[in-house]
């Protein structure tokens, strides 16, 4: 029992150290950084939160979705590389350009505080749980007269 028990302590312990990464509203990212053709974030806000390596999710007006890693804009165009595109993941990644102009939204993947709680919560909670369980089942096997 002290094994099962010291497997849910470490349990919680690695969710309260590992922090997750959802797709975020570039929008609401921080730290904001001046982007050098202010036109640019009149065209998609938050475009300027955009760092080179970021990981985009890029929903075109089309609906067509691709997944690519920033590498920055270009005559009005945002340039990556491609590493998912319609769900299909491709082999090699491929340098793309899509014009701002097709671009409906776009998701950036980072640390999320959210994310990181919710599964530190709900990882406490199972373990809590689980705990209870068992101190419920090994005091019905022994019952109250053998404590």
């Amino acid at each position: 029992m002290k094994n099962l028990v010291s497997l849910f302590a470490l349990i919680i312990a690695f969710s309260l150290l590992a922090s997750c990464k959802a797709y975020r509203n570039p929008n609401n990212l921080n730290p904001k950084y001046p982007i050098k053709s202010p036109e640019l974030a009149d065209k998609i806000p938050g475009l300027q939160n955009l760092l080179v390596g970021d990981q985009l999710k890029i929903t075109g007006i089309d609906k067509s979705v691709k997944f690519l890693v920033y590498s920055g804009m270009e005559q009005g165009h945002l340039s990556g590389d491609l590493r998912k595109d319609q769900g299909r993941k491709l082999g090699e990644p491929e340098h793309i350009l899509i014009p701002l102009d097709q671009i409906d939204f776009i998701k950036v993947k980072r640390k999320s505080v959210g994310a990181t709680l919710a599964w530190t919560l709900g990882l406490g909670v199972a373990a809590t749980v689980g705990i209870i369980i068992i101190l419920v089942d090994v005091y019905s096997e022994l019952g109250p007269d053998n404590l």
